[in-house]
């Protein structure tokens, strides 16, 4: 779920963009959180600590309230828990700096061709969470697997190494037909090191454009952007092959680039 914070001017919730998706214990502390839509000022995390599991949100512990801060704080946390909306991908990826950096960069591609879109993004430290625990302890609960994973929405699971190791994992999970994995599959030769991602389809524009086709949907709504991320690949070829290094935007990719500046994004992509 969003993590719920408020405005100190005119006391409106405010949707913020960090998401907890599993039980977690979260801290803030004088954390900065989008302007009020309502005022347009400045809003803020609550200094408090909060237990998020799935769509309930608990509060551990917090400074020295009044009854009515404290109240106040209750219809926060209860807006924010409403506010939850399933999402319609999930992008899941394995720890480690490629899949993370790809997975990441793909996801900003798509809040720039597709802002309506809603992508959850899971990040898997422990690939044994994803058999069930009869198969390993640290398995999670089919219970537990559905409410991150879903049961009905495309999954497009990025993976350092062979994908047939995550069909593996997941073969008894409900969603498992769902799942698409793009991984290492062997191509490789002398290149840079973002061309060995595209030859083995696990680069951000291949993730996307798996996105893309597999959203109901979201092809005919997004033909233009997919038509511009296949230019972009042509793009990378001609770059490579003329410098024998990536491009800048690629190697100096940071988080919100591509929504800021509208990326790869043409004229016609506007109906996105």
């Amino acid at each position: 779920m969003h993590v719920p914070a408020v405005c100190d001017t005119c006391g409106a919730v405010l949707r913020s963009d960090i998401v907890v998706e599993t039980a977690e214990r979260t801290a803030f502390s004088e954390q900065q959180a989008p302007a009020c839509q309502v005022c347009r000022r400045p809003g803020r995390f609550r200094d408090d600590i909060f237990e998020l599991i799935g769509s309930l949100t608990g509060l551990l512990s917090a400074p020295e309230r009044t009854t009515d801060e404290l109240q106040r704080l209750v219809e926060i946390l209860d807006e924010a828990s409403r506010q939850r909306e399933d999402p319609a991908v999930i992008a899941a990826k394995v720890r480690g700096d490629v899949p993370t950096l790809e997975t990441l960069a793909a996801v900003d591609l798509l809040r720039s061709h597709a802002p309506e879109l809603k992508v959850r993004v899971i990040n898997v430290v422990n690939l044994m969470k994803l058999q069930p625990p009869s198969e390993h302890p640290h398995g999670l609960s089919d219970h537990d697997f559905d409410a991150l994973f879903t049961t009905d929405k495309p999954i497009i699971f990025a993976f350092h190494g062979y994908p047939w190791l995550i069909h593996r994992l997941t073969y008894r999970r409900t969603g498992h037909p769902n799942l698409h994995v793009r991984g290492y599959k062997e191509e490789g030769t002398t290149s840079t090191p973002f061309d060995m991602c595209v030859l083995n389809d696990l680069d951000r524009f291949h993730l996307v454009n798996d996105v893309i086709d597999r959203v109901p949907g979201l092809a005919a709504r997004a033909a233009y952007a997919k038509q511009a991320i296949h230019n972009k690949l042509i793009e990378h070829k001609e770059f490579i092959a003329r410098y024998g290094d990536d491009m800048p935007e690629i190697t100096d990719w940071r988080w919100g680039q591509a929504a800021a500046s509208g990326g790869v994004r043409s004229t016609e992509a506007d109906n996105v």
